[in-house]
């Protein structure tokens, strides 16, 4: 079986081989990372977006808080809830790429 044939009879064969062949770019990732949290319930800065807005929209609450939702985090240690949202900002903040990490929820 060819590695594209995988994919076959899916709704996006095309896009589900493309994605696993090689990862999105920074650009793909941010605009699906977008579209994500635009379909649950983000309004502000919405398609089309503007590259000097990356960093204020994807570390800003609002997009955070549509994009990973507001569920509770169970962290054993901590004596308050922490949410979805609040958990993986932080973790974002953190890494080299923060992009990439959104990369992992789309």
């Amino acid at each position: 079986m060819k590695p594209s044939e995988a994919f076959e009879g899916t709704n996006s064969s095309k896009q589900a081989y493309d994605n696993a062949v090689r990862p999105m770019t920074d650009e793909e990732c941010f605009e699906k990372a977008i579209e994500k949290a635009c379909k649950n319930g983000y309004e502000k800065d919405c398609l089309p977006w503007r590259l000097p807005d990356l960093e204020k929209t994807i570390f800003s609450h609002d997009f955070a808080k549509a994009f990973w939702g507001e569920e509770t985090v169970d962290e054993a240690y901590r004596s308050f809830p922490k949410r979805e949202w609040q958990y993986h900002l932080q973790q974002m903040v953190l890494k080299e790429n923060p992009i990439q990490y959104l990369a992992k929820f789309l």
